[in-house]
């Protein structure tokens, strides 16, 4: 999702570039791109880690470990995805960088040993992020929910766990920064403020003016996930609100249709 809305640096499929392949076989394909910093975007989502989680260690963990200590070695910057769904904690809690991760999932084991793996590194940067929105060919959960509520169908959606919404450009933009300006470390990107999905798709139908009829689910048997996952940052590097961003994307997109 992130890869196909950023709009800069050479893009690797993962037919091009497998991470999970032995050094000897990864390492050339890295060296013929001359790279002077990698964002490495393969990932399995928390779905798919359930589904298979030794699949979901070797991608998100050790393969993403094996460009890690490329760039390392290469003395360049390695940049990381994270995510809010590493913590665990009641409702109300929000999380910062000191906190201490407690992943109840497999996609969230498999992103806090990444971290640990490389915090060593000293150009190593990971960004956890929240929520995701705004993306133009996305078929992510949020995405899906703002088409529903957008088209006037109806829509149910989460009310038990709380979030981070984040809008796409809004990180997109936060990450070139950070790469321009050589930051290492952990920081949360997100905007700011929590929701639950319900309130997030709630939001959206008041400033779209949506007919949508939206209701609350049961959450899904069999995923064990924290009641919330709201990140703030005591790095200053929250975004803005994210009511604010979520009215900008439906304003564009009134404009674009």
């Amino acid at each position: 999702m992130i890869g196909q809305e950023i709009p800069w640096g050479k893009k690797l499929t993962r037919l091009e570039c497998d991470i999970t392949e032995p050094p000897q076989h990864l390492y050339p394909k890295l060296d013929s791109q001359h790279p002077e910093a990698i964002l490495c975007l393969a990932s399995l989502d928390l779905r798919q880690c359930q589904e298979n989680p030794i699949r979901g260690i070797s991608v998100n963990c050790f393969g993403n470990f094996q460009v890690a200590e490329y760039a390392n070695k290469k003395g360049i910057p390695f940049i990381q995805i994270s995510t809010g769904s590493i913590f665990f904690g009641e409702k109300g809690k929000t999380f910062t960088e000191s906190d201490t991760p407690c992943p109840q999932h497999t996609y969230g084991q498999s992103k806090v040993l990444l971290e640990l793996l490389t915090q060593s590194h000293p150009l190593s940067l990971c960004l956890r992020t929240g929520w995701l929105f705004g993306g133009r060919k996305s078929d992510k959960i949020f995405d899906v929910l703002l088409k529903k509520t957008l088209l006037g169908e109806p829509v149910q959606a989460n009310a038990e766990q709380w979030g981070s919404p984040t809008y796409l450009p809004d990180l997109i933009r936060q990450i070139e920064h950070f790469i321009e300006s050589q930051k290492a470390g952990t920081f949360h990107v997100v905007n700011e403020g929590g929701a639950s999905a319900l309130e997030f798709v709630e939001e959206a139908k008041r400033l779209s003016h949506s007919t949508s009829e939206v209701g609350p689910f049961e959450n899904p048997k069999g995923m064990e996930r924290s009641p919330s996952e709201v990140l703030t940052s005591n790095k200053g590097s929250l975004l803005r609100p994210w009511k604010d961003a979520l009215k900008e994307y439906i304003e564009r997109g009134k404009h674009e249709t």
